[in-house]
């Protein structure tokens, strides 16, 4: 390599400059392709544009506003005091913050692990 190369600050700066440069023009690039692909593909699905955001969002804010639904789907072999301690857990939950909370399906949960398997894990993690 020769020593000029080194010693000339201005040749440095100038690849430095060019380097910075086309880094960012090539991200401003992206960022446009991007974009147009975006307003393509929300053209064409007919999802895109202000006017369908602000429907969705009034339509939202009155499925909000009205009261819920009172059709509820309970799982066999769930009893029906259940059901009632688990609504009324919910709405106690709501009460406190002024929000209305309503169930919407009960159902068993699914056994995720054997008891052998919790009884290792909690042996495993106990603090010393």
């Amino acid at each position: 390599m020769p020593s000029t190369w080194v010693n000339d600050w201005g040749f440095n700066v100038a690849v430095m400059v060019t380097g910075i440069a086309i880094v960012f023009l090539a991200l401003v690039a992206l960022w446009l392709i991007v974009a147009i692909f975006g307003k393509l593909l929300s053209s064409l699905t007919g999802k895109g544009g202000k006017q369908k955001r602000t429907e969705k969002a009034a339509k939202k804010a009155a499925a909000a506003t009205q009261a819920p639904k009172a059709t509820m789907a309970v799982e066999k072999g769930v009893s029906d005091e259940i059901v009632a301690v688990i609504a009324a857990a919910v709405a106690a939950m709501g009460s406190k913050s002024g929000k209305k909370f309503a169930l919407r399906s009960v159902r068993r949960a699914k056994e995720s692990r054997p008891v052998w398997g919790l009884a290792g894990l909690q042996q495993n993690t106990r603090p010393f």
